[in-house]
């Protein structure tokens, strides 16, 4: 484990694009990649979460400190997210909220956004960029080690048993195993001193990874993974494959050979059983574990959401309302906000995604730099894939996500920031050409 940790933060640090000395990593990144292990490997552990707080609190302090010696420029997504936070008071003040349920959920809503603030703000270069998605590799890694280690994975296979870990949800599990392989895939594109023995490391945890979503059986999570990998490339490869015919081959071949390992690790396994029963159950037959529960929540939820559309029944009102009180929640994004702070919630949360979105669309018509136009491609391909992953889950109060999200919304923007303090041109081919030798090394 401590080979994978020096190797991750050596890549992270080997792909910063930076010449030793002209740039150094904020000292509050140390305390960043702390937080960032453990709060998204063993925070869900009893003693290990009173632990993540202490850490929590610490970096809240040194981010206090560096805020009134530092001139931060905030961005839309973390103001979106700290009205929301505010908005969702309205169902409680309208006597609609159930305040047991709601101020523990309320707390951690309010955790996420300073979160969300921490993170943003620091994430102010590639490099840290890179220390940050490093760290959560390696908190997956931990997760996915883990299970290996206790002959969870084992077990897996030969009866049939989902994975979960110290995730102690098999969902969770799977969550962590492709948010991890997202990161992967941004480290992997991003320039390398060792290109040759990185490049190995780094496939050699994809499918560590992939192995992960399949023995968690989460349906969600293996379509999510992919998608993802065929995005991925769409987004960030398909203007370059057509001027160079080898990394065209390359491409071809490794998706071809990704595709075919994957799905012969698939068939039979449980992730498969759960899949057909799905398939089948669209199909109008009536099978058990197909996924029809899902459809069920989302009636109840729309049927609770219709009560009280404009300020919704509170955070986590949804078990009450609904009759589930088994269920804690909808198991959807869209549902859950919807129905716990109503369409004005709708459209603050989702802004996020939008403000994000439009942020990636202003980089690329204005830089010049391809390897910021692929980082920024590849967060477009991740926001496509975590939002349809999450009409079957909700992230708002996911550590996980938002680690990985507000590490991209602190990168955007400190790359916007420094190219309207540079003047806005229009990129000369819209960074379509990628393959161009163009480099703007004083970004970094």
């Amino acid at each position: 484990m401590d080979l994978a940790q020096n190797e991750l933060l050596m890549i992270a640090e080997d792909e910063s694009g930076e010449v030793e000395g002209e740039g150094r990593t904020p000292l509050i990144s140390i305390l960043v990649v702390i937080f960032i292990i453990v709060a998204c490997s063993v925070a869900t552990l009893p003693v290990w979460n009173y632990i993540v707080k202490a850490i929590g609190a610490v970096l809240a302090f040194a981010f206090l400190v560096r805020a009134l010696r530092t001139q931060f420029k905030p961005c839309a997504e973390m103001l979106l997210y700290g009205t929301w936070a505010l908005w969702c008071l309205a169902p409680l003040v309208a006597g609609l909220a159930y305040p047991l349920l709601f101020w523990e959920m309320w707390f951690t809503v309010v955790q996420i956004w300073a979160l969300l603030l921490i993170l943003s703000l620091c994430t102010d270069s590639k490099r840290v960029l890179s220390i940050n998605l490093a760290a959560f590799i390696i908190a997956a890694v931990i997760v996915g080690g883990y299970s290996v280690l206790t002959g969870e994975y084992m077990r897996a296979e030969t009866e049939q048993k989902r994975v979960a870990g110290i995730a102690l949800n098999a969902n969770s599990f799977a969550y962590r195993m492709l948010l991890g392989t997202i990161a992967l895939a941004y480290l992997w594109m991003v320039q390398s001193r060792f290109r040759v023995m990185t490049k190995g490391f780094l496939i050699a945890i994809m499918a560590f990874f992939a192995i992960g979503v399949l023995v968690s059986g989460s349906r969600k999570a293996i379509l999510g993974l992919a998608l993802f990998y065929i995005l991925w490339v769409w987004f960030c490869y398909r203007k370059e494959m057509l001027h160079r015919p080898g990394m065209l081959l390359g491409i071809t071949l490794g998706l071809a050979l990704g595709g075919l390992s994957f799905g012969m690790l698939l068939r039979g396994s449980l992730g498969e059983k759960r899949l057909l029963a799905t398939y089948k159950m669209l199909s109008g037959e009536d099978t058990r574990g197909g996924g029809g529960e899902r459809i069920s929540l989302y009636k109840n939820a729309i049927a609770v959401f219709a009560e009280h559309p404009f300020v919704g029944v509170g955070l986590r009102g949804f078990s009450v309302r609904s009759g589930m009180h088994a269920i804690t929640h909808s198991h959807s994004e869209i549902m859950e906000v919807a129905t716990s702070s109503g369409i004005p919630g709708v459209v603050i949360y989702f802004g996020i995604t939008v403000a994000l979105w439009l942020r990636t669309s202003r980089i690329l018509r204005h830089t010049g730099d391809p390897l910021v136009g692929k980082i920024v491609r590849l967060i477009r391909a991740s926001i496509v894939v975590l939002f349809l992953v999450a009409l079957g889950r909700d992230n708002y109060g996911s550590k996980e996500y938002w680690v990985v999200m507000a590490s991209f919304i602190g990168y955007t923007n400190a790359v916007w920031q420094d190219l309207k303090g540079r003047g806005l041109y229009p990129s000369p081919s819209g960074t379509e050409d990628m393959y161009a030798p163009v480099s703007y090394a004083q970004y970094w």
